[in-house]
């Protein structure tokens, strides 16, 4: 994959401060208390049969392919590999962190739709580099 032409937009330096930053925020989702002020909760509340809590979970997680891929450029299969396995274990210890506090609530579903978030993330990155690729060979 050529990066070059996009070299100028954001240099190595910008994507692991955006990287990092998408990190803390995913932390602080975790732990921080979010509970609702009115009567209707996220868990009431259905987008296509599905609860937009889990819903949720799992967009918090889809940018996880690109930001690592763009950051990090991976280039082995092995690496790539790693990729699907940090995206995985970063989504397990957002909601197995919630375990241990107090005011927040541990839902296997939660864990579920962020790895399925992880998951979809990294589909779409295979298919955009993929038609990317086949792109810049035709």
């Amino acid at each position: 994959m050529n990066y070059g032409k996009y070299q100028y937009l954001l240099t190595t330096k910008h994507l692991r401060l955006l990287f990092g930053g998408y990190l803390i925020f995913l932390i602080l989702m975790a732990v921080l208390p979010l509970n609702s002020t009115t009567n209707t909760t996220l868990t009431d509340v259905h987008v296509i049969k599905i609860r937009l809590d889990h819903l949720l979970h799992a967009t918090l997680f889809i940018p996880w392919a690109f930001l690592y891929l763009v950051t990090f450029r991976p280039v082995r299969w092995d690496e790539k590999l790693m990729l699907v396995v940090y995206g995985l274990l970063m989504a397990s210890a957002a909601e197995g962190v919630q375990y241990f506090l107090t005011y927040r609530s541990y839902n296997i579903n939660d864990m579920i739709a962020n790895w399925m978030g992880v998951v979809v993330g990294m589909v779409g990155m295979v298919v955009l580099f993929g038609r990317m690729e086949r792109g810049a060979r035709e």
